[in-house]
């Protein structure tokens, strides 16, 4: 699967040239961040964890909200943000952006009320 970085390739900010798939698996300005998804349950040590996650994301919002997803998207949130700004040396990225916590605040809709079947 090809998850970030984008193509055409580039140098990290760690000083690799054309850092690719491979280097994020291992980057380490990276390393503390990919910890965390591999606390992720049921993930073989053979498997690359972020393509593991991402193949198993539910269907809905409200499944991130549940069980192991409350700690495995806020965590892939950040590994997948961090990976965007290594890969983007001259890129600014001061601008405000909602924070990765934000992304398991999800809003419950309103009831709905059921007609009388008289």
């Amino acid at each position: 699967m090809h998850w970030l970085p984008s193509y055409p390739l580039k140098n990290c900010h760690c000083g690799v040239i054309a850092a690719n798939l491979e280097h994020y698996s291992s980057c380490s300005l990276l390393l503390i961040l990919l910890e965390d998804l591999k606390d992720t349950p049921s993930l073989r040590h053979e498997q690359q964890p972020i393509d593991y996650i991402l193949h198993r994301l539910p269907r809905s919002e409200v499944g991130l909200t549940l069980g192991k997803w409350q700690t495995a998207w806020p965590a892939l949130i950040h590994v997948l943000q961090k990976i965007d700004y290594l890969s983007h040396l001259n890129d600014d990225f001061n601008t405000d952006e909602p924070a990765t916590e934000d992304t398991t605040d999800i809003l419950n809709p309103p009831p709905t009320q059921s007609l009388p079947l008289n």
